[in-house]
C-alpha cells in the first residue's frame, strides 16, 4: 500500500512539473493545450483550478481594502479553460486585478488566486465580468453592463498611497474603486469619458437622435444605473438598426 501511494503521489508530481515546464516555454500553445489536457485527466479538473498562488492579504492596519464593492467571499464562478467551476465563494481584489478564491475545504482564511492567464469570465454577486481585449492592447477583465449587438462594459480598478496613520506599522489607504466605461461597435471597442465622446462614437446622422434620447431621460454617464445605461444601449442599438428614430 505504502508503495502504491508514492507511486500515485509521484505521477502527481511529475505530472504537474511537465505542465510548468510546457507552460514556461514560449511559441508551443498547442503543446501546452496538450500539456493541460494529459495533467488534467491524471490529476483531475479541480486540481488544475486550484494550482493558483496562494493569496493573503491582512487589512488589520489598512483604511478601507482593495476589494470589488466590499470586504466578502461572494457566491460566483469562474470560467477556466472553457470549463465552468460553479458554487465558489469570491472576491475580486482590483488593485492586483486577480480573482481570489476561497478553499472550500478550509475557512475563507485559506484563498487561492488561479491562473488569470486561463480565466475568460467569472461572476461574483450576480454580476459578470469577460476578459476584454482594450484600446491599450491588454486583456482586462470588465463588467458585462449590456452585450447584443452593441457591448457596453466597465473596467474597475482601485488606487493606494501609503498611510502613517498608524506609527507603529506600515499601511495602506485603498481608494474608493474607479471605473472606465467602453462601448464595443462592430467588433471594435472603444473608450469614452464623456456625453461628447459617447455620441460622436455613432454615425453622424444619429447623433441628434441619441443626445435627445439623453437629454429627455436626465442621463448623466457617470451616474446612470446599470439599468439606465442598458436602455440607453439598447436605444442606441435600435437606432443603428434602424428599428426606430
Amino acid at each position: 500500500m505504502r508503495t502504491q501511494t508514492h507511486a500515485f503521489y509521484h505521477r502527481r508530481i511529475t505530472a504537474f512539473l511537465f505542465l510548468v515546464f510546457l507552460v514556461c516555454a514560449s511559441g508551443f500553445s498547442q503543446q501546452k493545450e496538450n500539456a493541460y489536457t494529459k495533467v488534467a485527466q491524471q490529476i483531475g479538473q479541480d486540481q488544475v483550478l486550484v494550482q493558483g498562488t496562494p493569496y493573503t492579504y491582512n487589512a488589520r492596519y489598512d483604511i478601507s481594502h482593495p476589494y470589488y464593492n466590499k470586504d466578502a467571499f461572494e457566491n460566483g464562478y469562474i470560467v477556466l479553460r472553457n470549463r465552468k467551476y460553479e458554487s465558489l465563494k469570491l472576491k475580486y481584489d482590483l488593485f492586483e486585478q486577480c480573482i481570489v478564491v476561497a478553499n472550500s475545504e478550509h475557512s475563507t482564511q485559506f484563498a487561492y488566486s488561479p491562473p488569470e492567464e486561463y480565466i475568460s469570465e467569472f461572476l461574483i454577486d450576480s454580476v459578470l465580468f469577460k476578459k476584454l481585449m482594450l484600446q491599450d492592447k491588454q486583456e482586462r477583465f470588465c463588467q458585462v453592463v449590456y452585450e447584443n449587438k452593441i457591448g457596453c462594459y466597465y473596467y474597475w480598478f482601485k488606487s493606494r498611497n501609503e498611510s502613517h496613520h498608524n506609527g507603529t506599522f506600515s499601511a495602506f489607504n485603498y481608494h474608493k474603486q474607479k471605473r472606465k466605461s467602453y462601448l464595443k461597435i462592430s467588433g471594435i471597442i472603444y473608450g469614452f469619458k464623456s456625453k461628447k465622446e459617447f455620441i460622436e462614437l455613432f454615425p453622424e446622422a444619429k447623433r441628434e437622435t441619441i443626445k435627445k434620447y439623453m437629454s429627455s431621460n436626465k442621463i448623466s454617464l457617470t451616474k446612470a444605473s446599470e439599468k439606465e445605461m442598458s436602455e440607453l444601449i439598447l436605444f442606441c442599438e435600435n437606432i443603428l438598426l434602424g428599428k426606430s428614430e
